[in-house]
């Protein structure tokens, strides 16, 4: 039976389920409730999806903040740099990145849209940015809600010709 109740340990709410179905995953319970016309379970769910994955991601983000912090303080800063190309040389640059320059420019939006929701960018933290479209670049500005600092980021728009300007609107 489903149970989403706070847990004060960690500050937030945690599925409570019995044993037999802590195992499922909050999508097939969302999709499960949606099917049956359980709206409000499903929502709520939903939303608790989000700080479920967020304290995996955080966990994880941490723990590479502070293996690259060591390896920094007994190897030097320079060893950070070698390791980090090291490893993106092998595949991630290869996967990733020399893949992402080869595509056209919208769909490099599209893709860093995606990217950036699925790490919950935005100034709550869910994922909701805004992107923008103007006759140079596309631009997303979020506020990083831990620090407060304003960030940017924009794409050149070199590779195609500007027909008109027009906003994209939120992703």
């Amino acid at each position: 039976m489903l149970r989403l109740s706070d847990m004060d340990s960690v500050g937030r709410a945690v599925r409570q389920d019995d044993t037999d179905s802590l195992g499922i995953p909050t999508s097939g319970l969302i999709a499960d409730a949606i099917d049956t016309g359980r709206l409000d379970e499903a929502k709520a769910l939903n939303d608790y999806s989000v700080g479920e994955g967020k304290s995996l991601h955080d966990l994880f983000c941490d723990w590479i903040w502070n293996l690259l912090t060591y390896l920094a303080d007994q190897h030097g800063e320079e060893e950070v740099y070698c390791a980090l190309r090291a490893t993106q040389d092998s595949w991630m640059l290869r996967r990733t990145w020399k893949g992402f320059l080869a595509i056209p420019v919208e769909q490099r939006v599209q893709l860093t849209a995606e990217m950036m929701r699925a790490h919950l960018c935005g100034p709550k933290q869910d994922g909701t940015v805004e992107i923008v479209e103007d006759d140079e670049s596309f631009r997303s500005a979020w506020i990083l809600a831990a620090a407060a600092d304003v960030c940017a980021a924009a794409i050149p728009l070199t590779e195609r010709r500007r027909a008109s300007t027009r906003r994209i609107g939120s992703v």
